[in-house]
């Protein structure tokens, strides 16, 4: 019962890629992405070879969707599910929670949370820009931060608003 709600998760964080990637293209400088967000909210009591399999299954699909580079996706999102279990370590320091615990303690704290999507999507974009063309540095940090910025933002509007509901 409770792996069916991530398998649907997944498909409506998928479909919601591909629709973003479609009809959703602002500016091509920015790049918005729902799936580390996904990534994030999996259970903690995945096991990290899953997790990052699932990763990169999902990262390989949006890639192959759009008219891009085969394996930006995958890796980015490869590199967060691998970073995933030491973001929330490091945010749950001085709790006295063990791991499974600490991902709805983070729920419940929305700084942590945001800072956790923040961290996710930094790692994300900054591997993402990195295999996507070597850049000078100031348009490297530009876009790297304005993908941040508005990635971060939809990102915690999504779990706040939809996410935490759904699952």
């Amino acid at each position: 019962m409770e792996s069916r709600k991530y398998i649907i998760a997944a498909f409506i964080a998928l479909i919601i890629q591909l629709l973003i990637g479609e009809f959703v293209n602002i500016w091509p400088p920015l790049y918005i992405t729902v799936i580390p967000l996904f990534i994030i909210i999996l259970p903690i009591s995945l096991r990290r070879s899953w997790l990052i399999i699932i990763a990169f299954m999902m990262g390989l699909i949006t890639d192959a969707a759009f008219d891009g580079v085969l394996g930006l996706n995958a890796a980015s999102l490869t590199l967060v599910a691998y970073l995933k279990n030491f973001f929330i370590r490091r945010l749950t320091k001085y709790s006295s929670e063990d791991l499974a615990e600490s991902i709805e303690s983070l729920g419940r704290i929305p700084s942590k949370i945001f800072l956790l999507i923040l961290f996710s999507y930094s790692v994300f974009f900054i591997l993402y820009i990195i295999l996507d063309g070597i850049a000078p540095q100031s348009i490297f940090f530009h876009r790297f931060l304005l993908n941040v910025v508005v990635n971060t933002l939809i990102g915690f509007a999504l779990e706040r608003l939809w996410i935490r509901k759904m699952l």
